[in-house]
C-alpha cells in the first residue's frame, strides 16, 4: 500500500521529485511554523494562565489574612464593650443613687459655702448691731428698769407677807429707792 502522499493527482505513484514541489515543501514549511507558533502561544498562554492562577491564589490568601485580622480586631473590640458593659451592670446593681447624692450634697455645701455663708454673717453682724442699738436706746433702758422693779416688788412682797403673818402689818415699802 502506498501512502495517500504519495499518489499523484490521478492516483498514480509519483516520483520523489514530487516531495521537492515547492508548493509541498511551502505548506510543509508552512505547518510547520504554525505548529510551532500554536506551540509558543500554548506554553505562553500556560504560563499566564499559572501566573494568573499564582496572582489569585496571592489575593485569596491577602483576603484570608485580612478577614482574620479583622476578625482579631473585632474580638477585642468585644472583649472591651463586654467589660464595659461588666462595670455599667456593678455599678447598676450598687445603684445610681450614691453618686448622684454625694454630687448633691457636695454642690449644696459648696453653694453654701460661696453663696450662702457671706450673706448669713452678713445678717449676723445687723442683728446683732441692731441688738446693741436697742439695748443702747432710753425705751430698752426703761424696759429693763421696769423689770427690775417688778422683780424687786415680788421679792418684797413675798417677805412682807411672811412677816406680816408673824409679826402684823407692815408698812408698805418703795422700791424705788431701793438700789440692787
Amino acid at each position: 500500500m502506498v501512502p495517500p502522499a504519495l499518489l499523484s493527482a490521478a492516483g498514480t505513484a509519483g516520483t520523489a521529485a514530487s516531495f521537492l514541489n515547492p508548493l509541498t515543501i511551502g505548506f510543509g514549511l508552512a505547518g510547520l511554523g504554525t505548529s510551532i507558533f500554536g506551540g509558543l502561544n500554548q506554553a505562553s498562554a500556560t504560563r499566564q494562565a499559572g501566573d494568573d492562577y499564582l496572582k489569585a491564589a496571592l489575593i485569596q490568601d491577602r483576603t484570608a489574612r485580612e478577614g482574620q485580622r479583622i476578625q482579631q480586631e473585632m474580638g477585642r473590640q468585644k472583649m472591651f464593650a463586654d467589660m464595659a458593659m461588666g462595670i455599667g451592670n456593678r455599678v447598676a446593681q450598687l445603684g445610681y443613687g450614691a453618686d448622684l447624692d454625694f454630687g448633691r450634697q457636695l454642690e449644696g455645701a459648696m453653694f453654701k459655702e460661696r453663696e450662702l455663708e457671706p450673706v448669713a454673717i452678713a445678717n449676723r453682724m445687723a442683728e446683732r448691731r441692731a441688738v446693741l442699738g436697742l439695748e443702747g436706746s432710753r425705751e430698752a433702758r426703761e424696759a429693763a428698769d421696769r423689770a427690775s422693779r417688778r422683780k424687786m416688788k415680788e421679792s418684797v412682797a413675798e417677805f412682807a407677807g411672811k412677816y406680816s403673818g408673824m409679826f402684823g402689818p407692815i408698812a408698805p415699802v418703795n422700791v424705788r429707792n431701793l438700789v440692787v
